[in-house]
C-alpha cells in the first residue's frame, strides 16, 4: 500500500470495522466528535488518543498508512500550536509583547490541541477511519453535514442538562 494515500480513499478487508453496519460507524463518529469537544484534560485527550490507536490496530490498517494520508496538515498544525502559544489566556507569561504572550499553559494547550486537531483530521475530520471500511460511506455525507450543523445545540444542551461540565459557567 502507498504511504501517501488520499484521506478517505476505501482500502478494503476483513477486519471487523469493515464489516460494521455504516450507521453505526455514523453514530461512533458523532459520539466521538461530541467527546473531543468535551474533553477538558490532558488524561482526556490521553484517552481518545487511546481509543484512536484501537481503532487503527481494529481496522487493520498498517499504521505509516494512516500517518501518510495526514502528513500534508503539518503546516494547519504548526499554525494551531503557535495560535494557542501566543493567544492563550492564562498566567505567568514566558514574555508579553504587544498582544502576543508567551505561556507555558498556552504552549502545552497547542501541543494538545494540534495532536487532536491532527486525530480528528485522520478518525473524525476526514472520516479516514469509517471511509476506509466502508466503500458507500459517501452516501451518509448528508447525514454528517446535519450532524455537524446540530452538533452545537446538543453541546450546549448537555451543559445546560448539566451532563457534560459547562466550559464558560456564568
Amino acid at each position: 500500500m502507498s504511504r501517501s494515500m488520499p484521506a478517505g480513499m476505501y482500502l478494503p478487508g476483513g477486519s471487523c470495522l469493515h464489516r460494521l453496519d455504516p450507521l453505526i460507524k455514523l453514530i461512533g463518529f458523532m459520539i466521538f466528535i461530541v467527546a473531543v469537544i468535551v474533553a477538558d484534560s490532558v488524561w482526556d485527550y490521553v484517552l481518545l488518543a487511546a481509543f484512536i490507536g484501537w481503532m487503527i490496530a481494529l481496522s487493520g490498517i498498517a499504521f505509516n498508512t494512516v500517518l501518510g494520508s495526514i502528513r500534508r496538515t503539518y503546516l494547519f498544525f504548526l499554525i494551531i500550536f503557535f495560535m494557542n502559544a501566543f493567544f492563550f489566556n492564562a498566567a505567568d507569561p514566558l514574555w508579553s509583547w504587544w498582544i502576543f504572550r508567551s505561556l507555558v499553559g498556552g504552549m502545552l494547550i497547542g501541543r494538545i490541541a494540534a495532536g487532536i486537531s491532527r486525530a480528528l483530521i485522520f478518525a473524525a475530520g476526514s472520516y479516514s477511519i469509517a471511509a476506509w471500511t466502508t466503500s458507500y460511506f459517501v452516501t451518509a455525507l448528508p447525514g454528517i453535514a446535519i450532524q455537524l450543523v446540530l452538533l452545537p445545540s446538543i453541546v450546549f444542551a448537555l451543559e445546560r442538562a448539566r451532563l457534560v461540565p459547562m466550559r464558560y459557567p456564568q
